[in-house]
């Protein structure tokens, strides 16, 4: 279970310059909550400061009663915390497997191979190209978000947040990652935060939704497009 109480973050330390404030969220075991809100609402602000990448002027994070927020970053990955970045985030220089085998470079032997083989079962990438010397930079960008992904799960997190995973992407590609997050829901005991403007598609993916604005947020119910559109658009 993630929890945060009173987080207050911005990315100077001034005072009154906070991009979200006073945000109480709990996500229990195996829950799939969407973040959605205008641009500049401080939907990846929420997302970078779980992975203590942002500083918070105040506040508490709590995962499964660790103290998240006295961790730094590589710390926070390590208790189980897999971060999927907005856009992307791949070395475009090397080859699929040579990124596969970069993020997973920590890992010992056994655990990086038991990975990979679920992975390859998760994501059609790996059965296509893995074994390839295409450098990841002339992947498309669907392929490029899924080899992304492939590198968070590598480290087998327990809590996944999703920056915008649809971001840049066409309808297609928008499905099949959709699809291949719906197969790590269905094989996996996850808990996942997804951040989205495309309201439709976590509209459907997520258990409930939050809508963040004014620094601030609040939840969402009944989950039909129309009240969420009224919501998100109200001055």
């Amino acid at each position: 279970m993630l929890e945060l109480k009173n987080i207050q973050a911005a990315y100077t330390k001034e005072t009154g310059n906070n991009i979200i404030e006073n945000i109480d969220l709990t996500i229990h075991d195996g829950e799939v909550v969407g973040i959605i809100g205008q641009n500049g609402a401080g939907k990846s602000t929420l997302a970078k400061t779980l992975i203590r990448n942002v500083p918070f002027t105040s506040g508490e994070i709590y995962f499964n009663n660790e103290a998240l927020h006295q961790l730094n970053t590589q710390s926070a990955i390590n208790h189980g915390i897999g971060y999927f970045p907005q856009g992307g985030r791949i070395f475009p220089n090397l080859t699929v497997q040579e990124n596969i085998i970069f993020a997973g470079s920590l890992l010992p032997r056994e655990d990086f191979n038991n990975s990979l083989n679920e992975i390859k079962e998760l994501i059609p990438l790996f059965k296509e190209k893995i074994s390839t010397k295409m450098k990841a930079g002339y992947l498309s960008g669907g392929e490029k978000h899924q080899l992304t992904l492939a590198m968070v799960l590598l480290k087998r997190p327990t809590f996944l947040v999703l920056d915008e995973p649809s971001a840049g992407l066409s309808p297609s590609n928008v499905e099949a990652i959709y699809k291949i997050f719906n197969k790590i829901r269905e094989q996996k005991y996850l808990s996942i935060l997804v951040i989205e403007q495309n309201i439709s598609k976590v509209l459907d993916f997520a258990d409930k939704l939050i809508l963040l604005k004014e620094r601030n947020i609040q939840e969402i119910t009944g989950k039909s497009l129309e009240g969420i559109n009224k919501l998100y658009f109200e001055n």
